[in-house]
């Protein structure tokens, strides 16, 4: 990954706003869904697809808004309280090639979100493979993994899945490398956009460690202090 000093990325910006209603649509919803407010300082949560369900534990409407358009809270605007407040999601009636689209369809009708992309300039970082000739790390390794399978792998983790460990440590076990993962974990450190140019395709067990947290803007010429 390398920094590009004074270059601006001119891309698509998710807008984001509330309104009190939403107008009827044809695209697929849930068969049930309640939605309420999270636990008053609720540690932990994150998302669950059990065969023909969708469950969110403790995510904000932020959280919601990414996994369902496929962005990021640096390609997002909306207002403040969507990344603050957090909700428990649990729906049935789950297609699973249907899965965002649904998501997309519930947060217009409970939420009355109402979304358009426009273009403005972000600074960003470039993630790419660093060998000529595309030879991974041993920290990245491509696996074939059935993500549908529930019984938790010998380390305890579920399928497909990721989690990230005390000290600065992400692990994910067989996961699709389109979800980008790893360089929206980067991203979060980083605290910057980080454009995925690796042409890597496919499932990955991988492993990302980083020492500190950051404190200054590394230039292209220094190490970030991750390795994987």
């Amino acid at each position: 990954m390398r920094d590009v000093p004074f270059w601006m990325l001119l891309g698509l910006m998710l807008v984001v706003e509330l309104t009190a209603q939403a107008p009827p649509s044809t695209v697929p919803r849930f068969e049930v869904a309640t939605v309420k407010p999270s636990r008053p300082n609720a540690a932990g949560g994150g998302f669950d697809f059990p065969p023909g369900r969708f469950a969110a534990e403790n995510q904000s409407l932020a959280a919601l808004i990414f996994f369902a358009y496929d962005t990021d809270r640096f390609r997002t605007a909306g207002p403040d309280w969507i990344a603050r407040e957090r909700f428990d999601i649990s729906a049935t009636g789950a297609v699973t090639a249907q899965i965002k689209s649904m998501v997309r369809q519930l947060l217009q009708d409970r939420f009355g979100l109402r979304a358009h992309f426009d273009t403005r300039r972000v600074p960003v970082y470039v993630l790419t493979v660093a060998r000529a000739d595309g030879t991974l790390g041993p920290n990245l390794r491509r696996v074939k993994m059935d993500c549908a399978g529930r019984e938790p792998l010998p380390d305890g983790m579920t399928p497909c899945s990721t989690r990230n460990q005390p000290r600065g440590t992400l692990v994910a076990r067989g996961t699709n490398w389109q979800t980008a993962i790893l360089h929206r974990e980067i991203a979060t450190t980083m605290d910057r956009l980080v454009l995925d140019r690796t042409s890597l395709k496919g499932q990955f067990d991988m492993r990302l460690e980083w020492s500190d947290p950051l404190r200054s803007r590394p230039t292209h010429r220094q190490s970030i202090g991750r390795r994987w």
